[in-house]
């Protein structure tokens, strides 16, 4: 028996040293694999960016469209698309539905055809194509059948993606996943056995199986791999994240020192620097509306009565502070962003106690807040920056980490003030914070004085608009222009406790399909609401909150997990995905860092179902934070040549050159519609009436006034007459516009105008030669 013992720990020995290698090469393969995939020759994204809005009438298609535009929407009846034969043997498309669109849909590919259901929600279907010589196969998509009628404004179907995978990538990708798999499910199951060589030969021959399905199904049929994907991800999740975790989390709980301090601080410092790596990642047209706001208010308008917004006013009156003080230059708006964002953080450190836990949350953010505009000034960024804050400082007073002071009391009011001054939904959390702080006994005075402070901003800010006579274009423009032109085009309800209980009765929307993407091989998509319908990603901002309020139940903290419970569903009462939810990723990547930490597990209570939340914890919460980690920097690094300026703003800076141009160096103003505000900063030149835009919503009031602006004031105009927003086409709304410019203005190209009174003082204009 002692001789067995023997043997067996020894063995276990050797096989505790052997599992790590193997673990460590999945997490490899895995780069790998993702990398081979960023890198293949892929067709890239046909999307359709924003919905479907057909004019309401009986089979309304498209005509035919080439690939290479990059823009491929199907409403209803037929449409065809060319695409570049890139001898793919598979290839998959997403196909999601609107409330009054047909049910399913038949997608032929050159000779080739199938019939598939169409969803409400986006779900992707795995094609074969058939063997072609010819150098462009075509994709023709039409209903089946076609029976209904197809009128509102959010019906039909729509191509959501399209991508073609070269041959030579898929026997690549197929080998590195049957590995991966391997190594995930040999590691699992010797955790879970102790057995190496059956956790070995029992691995190899389901990745074995995996590949052989794949191969000699033509990749058709997705549904095994899928499901021995799914296995492996979350077998893994037990063998290799467990053991790390819980080594992180007895470290951090037994070394709260200096070390620790430094480590927080040193994470803090790389996630400011990676901020400094995406400042020029995107441009993001409400930003230019921020900015070339905040340039005419810094040089003496008054916003709302000489220059229209129906967004809320913080954002505009930082950026007029940073412009009077700085300057114009656009660097100094995105660096400002990135320096709030860190001293943001590192302030949350301090009041908290857990350098760490910051560090970490500032890193993560780093890494994927760009995908979310979080390197822009826009109202969510500081919304963003705010309501996690008030969650964060709370939450720790409400589980006992530290006091409420008054200092605390100040800060919380002022961040209160400023998210409500960013965007009025911020209501919703920022009452429950105060409801927390009234729950909890020990705080009930220092939340009336949160009130009394908060309100005492608000009232001051108020007292401005009396004083300054603008309550009244305030009014006009940010809250009746929201709730009776903007809600044509868009929800703007302000009453959202229907959708709040909606979210707190099915555990914050967790099993919406949309989050269930489990292709975690596929590229990233940029756009923030494809970014979101993953599983590492929409459905782990939500997996995080209820593992964390789990773990609070669990220790008795009831209170706290209500709160926690409740404060994630306020932050998506506006939207479920997409940039508004930013501030809903840094709350889970806090909570989902701070349960592999143990941070909820202080109290009484401590048994089984403590136990149970912790490694519920381990097996979610980490592998699909290092996913979501993991895919984001890729993107970054396979896509680097986009964060340089040239990318985002080098076309503005031209275009803003030509304009300015055209006035032959004399005063005049500019109008450039449907939108792009920043060309009023590049190029000096003020709007010539107070729209620094004219989107579908603004052009149902502001069309007579830009008519009236423009009859007096020299000016030039560039109307953008091809293409849509929000699928009205601008040669609709602009079109009244289009025609006034034509009869009293020169026209200079078949979308730019310039005035009278610039062609009156420039020669060259008045002999038809361009300055």
């Amino acid at each position: 028996m002692f001789l067995s013992s023997l043997r067996r720990s020894s063995f276990d020995q050797r096989a505790a040293r052997a599992i790590p290698p193997l673990l460590v090469l999945g997490v490899l393969l895995t780069l790998a694999a993702l990398v081979q995939l960023h890198q293949g020759p892929f067709s890239r994204l046909w999307s359709t960016m924003g919905t479907v809005r057909p004019v309401g009438i009986e089979g309304v298609h498209l005509p035919e469209q080439d690939a290479a535009g990059r823009a491929f929407r199907w409403t209803d009846g037929a449409a065809i698309a060319t695409l570049p034969n890139l001898d793919a043997p598979a290839a998959y498309l997403e196909l999601a539905g609107g409330t009054h669109g047909p049910r399913s849909a038949t997608i032929a590919l050159s000779d080739y055809m199938v019939t598939v259901p169409v969803y409400e929600t986006r779900h992707r279907y795995y094609i074969a194509l058939p063997p072609s010589d010819s150098e462009q196969i075509k994709l023709r998509i039409y209903s089946s059948p076609w029976d209904e009628f197809l009128g509102g404004r959010e019906i039909g179907t729509q191509l959501g993606e399209l991508a073609l995978v070269s041959a030579a990538v898929l026997p690549k990708a197929l080998l590195l996943h049957a590995m991966l798999a391997a190594c995930m499910i040999c590691g699992s199951l010797w955790y879970a056995t102790r057995r190496m060589g059956l956790a070995l030969g029992l691995g190899l021959a389901l990745a074995a199986a995996g590949a052989a399905w794949y191969r000699l199904d033509g990749w058709q049929r997705c549904s095994y791999g899928t499901a021995l994907f799914v296995l492996s991800v979350l077998v893994m999740a037990i063998a290799m994240v467990t053991w790390l975790a819980r080594s992180l989390a007895q470290r951090a709980r037994a070394r709260r020192d200096q070390r620790e301090g430094a480590a927080g601080v040193g994470l803090l410092v790389v996630s400011l620097l990676i901020g400094i790596c995406f400042i020029y990642w995107r441009s993001f047209g409400d930003e230019g509306d921020t900015i070339a706001a905040g340039y005419l208010l810094a040089h003496g308008k008054l916003l709302y009565r000489d220059v229209f917004s129906h967004h809320f006013p913080f954002p505009y009156y930082w950026s007029a502070l940073l412009i009077r003080l700085f300057g114009d230059d656009l660097l100094v708006q995105r660096l400002a962003i990135a320096a709030l964002f860190f001293t943001n953080f590192a302030l949350l450190a301090h009041i908290t106690g857990r350098p760490m836990l910051m560090g970490l949350t500032a890193l993560s953010w780093a890494v994927i807040g760009h995908f979310y505009y979080g390197n822009t000034a826009i109202y969510e960024t500081f919304t963003a920056l705010v309501l996690p804050s008030i969650f964060i400082i709370t939450l720790g007073i409400s589980l006992d980490f530290f006091p409420l002071t008054r200092a605390l009391c100040a800060l919380i009011a002022l961040y209160s003030a400023i998210a409500l001054l960013s965007d009025p939904l911020a209501c919703y959390p920022v009452l429950c914070c105060g409801g927390m702080l009234l729950a909890h006994q020990p705080t009930r005075k220092g939340a009336w004085l949160v009130g009394l402070l908060a309100g005492a901003l608000l009232a001051c800010y108020g007292g401005y608009l009396l004083v300054s006579n603008t309550w009244g274009s305030f009014f006009h423009d940010a809250i009746w222009f929201n709730s009776h032109v903007y809600s044509r085009y868009t929800n703007t309800d302000a009453i959202k406790l229907p959708t709040l209980g909606g979210l707190l009765a099915s555990g914050l929307g967790i099993f919406d399909g949309r989050w269930f993407n489990l292709n975690l091989l596929a590229p990233v998509a940029e756009y923030t609401t494809m970014f979101d319908q993953r599983i590492d990603s929409g459905f782990f901002y939500r997996a995080a909150i209820l593992v964390a309020t789990g773990q609070m139940l669990a220790r008795g903290r009831w209170k706290a997990a209500l709160f926690c419970y409740i404060y994630g569903a306020a932050l998506m009462i506006r939207s479920l995905e997409g940039l508004y939810v930013a501030a809903l990723v840094i709350v889970a990547c806090f909570l989902g860092f701070g349960a592999l930490l143990r941070e909820w597990e202080r109290g009484v209570g401590a048994g089984r179902a403590s136990s149970a939340m912790r490694y519920l914890g381990y097996a979610v919460i980490a592998p699909l934070l290092a996913i979501l980690l993991i895919r984001s920097s890729l993107f970054a690094i396979t896509n680097y040549q986009t964060a340089f300026y040239e990318h985002s703003f080098g076309m503005l800076e031209d275009e803003a050159s030509r304009l300015r141009g055209l006035t032959c160096g004399q005063e005049a103003t500019l109008l450039y519609y449907p939108g792009e505000p920043l060309l009023h900063v590049y190029s000096g030149m003020a709007p010539a009436a107070r729209y620094t835009f004219l989107y579908p919503w603004v052009a149902d009031i502001a069309a007579d006034e830009v008519e009236a602006a423009l009859r007096t004031s020299p000016a030039v105009v560039y109307l953008s007459m091809s293409g849509s927003v929000w699928g009205y086409p601008n040669d609709q709304y602009l079109g009244p516009l289009y025609e006034f410019l034509k009869a009293h203005y020169l026209q200079i190209d078949s979308e730019t105008f310039v005035s009278p009174q610039i062609v009156d003082k420039c020669h060259s204009l008045q002999a038809g030669v361009l300055p």
